[in-house]
């Protein structure tokens, strides 16, 4: 029986093992032609000197409404591919912080005038970040 230990394991290998080292993930969203935006997942491992990416797709967009846009993780190989799914999964499963509401700058750069006048002119101001009452 030969021994082929000392071979570099084949980086174009469709399979990915749990037990694998994970150097990083990603995850990110693309256009499948006919199908629409789907949400796909990068795993990168070493075999030997060769580095390889493998590709998952995780399914349509509308599975993921409240999950950003995108996900990357750095592991420097320190976790195994399944410990790098696990962590993957847990931070699709938390909800962002709910977004701010979009701010007229304008309007916002106004209200400020507005309210350094009344203060010049010592009268009561009231706003989103001062409340000041003359009396």
């Amino acid at each position: 029986m030969a021994k082929t230990d000392h071979l570099p394991r084949d980086p174009l290998s469709n399979l990915l093992t749990v037990d694998e080292r994970a150097e990083w993930l990603m995850e990110y969203e693309k256009d499948k032609p006919g199908h629409g935006l789907h949400r796909y997942q990068v795993i990168r491992v070493r075999r030997g000197q060769f580095w390889c990416d493998f590709v998952k797709e995780l399914g349509p967009v509308v599975l993921y409404q409240n999950v950003a846009s995108a996900l990357q993780m750095w592991l420097a190989g320190e976790y195994s591919v399944g410990e790098a799914m696990d962590q993957a999964d847990a931070a699709r499963e938390t909800k962002p912080p709910q977004q701010r509401e979009p701010t007229d700058l304008m309007e916002g750069y106004f209200r400020q005038v507005d309210e350094i006048r009344a203060l010049r002119a010592h009268r009561s101001v009231s706003g989103p970040l001062v409340r000041i009452e003359r009396r």
